[in-house]
């Protein structure tokens, strides 16, 4: 059963997709055809993806070293893991990305914007003022929204280094 669930892996992704033209360095079969706007389902097994660069309405799987789509609507999990957007949950040991909308659980996660949770041993957010909601951290770094953890950095806070909580609304 085990070869077989290997086998039926290695097929798509060897037949598919590898992001960025990397396929076509390695020799790789590369997807042929446009790329679709959505997939259900994202297996990312790097440099190799199942489906180039786009929107998944489901599951981004990245076993392998790294992995991603643009947008994510559902469940994100894996090792390292970026997207332009998150909505929904992220369950990565690194988690990337431009804006977060959900709840995103990882030993680091570095996002633009948090409009949700981010919860993990380390959280900085590259953002604008106004446009953090929630980091639960060991350590986090923000210019805005509510900070609870060991130590927590927000610039735009009447005191910029706090211990447990940091709070600033610009």
């Amino acid at each position: 059963m085990k070869r077989l669930l290997l086998l039926i892996c290695m097929i798509l992704v060897s037949g598919n997709l590898c992001a960025h033209n990397w396929g076509t360095l390695l020799g790789i079969p590369v997807f042929a055809g446009p790329a679709p706007s959505w997939v259900p389902v994202q297996i990312s097994v790097w440099p190799i993806h199942l489906f180039p660069w786009t929107n998944v309405y489901g599951v981004v799987l990245s076993p392998g070293l790294l992995g991603g789509s643009h947008n994510v609507y559902g469940i994100s999990c894996g090792v390292i893991t970026f997207c332009h957007e998150q909505n929904g949950l992220a369950v990565n040991v690194y988690s990337i990305g431009q804006e977060n909308n959900g709840l995103s659980i990882g030993v680091f996660n570095t996002w633009g914007s948090n409009h949700g949770v981010v919860v993990g041993l380390a959280n900085v957010l590259m953002n604008s003022p106004g446009r953090n909601a929630l980091q639960i951290g060991v350590f986090n770094q923000a210019k805005s929204g509510l900070q609870l953890g060991l130590l927590n950095y927000n610039p735009n806070a009447k005191i910029s280094w706090m211990p447990f909580f940091n709070w600033s609304a610009e």
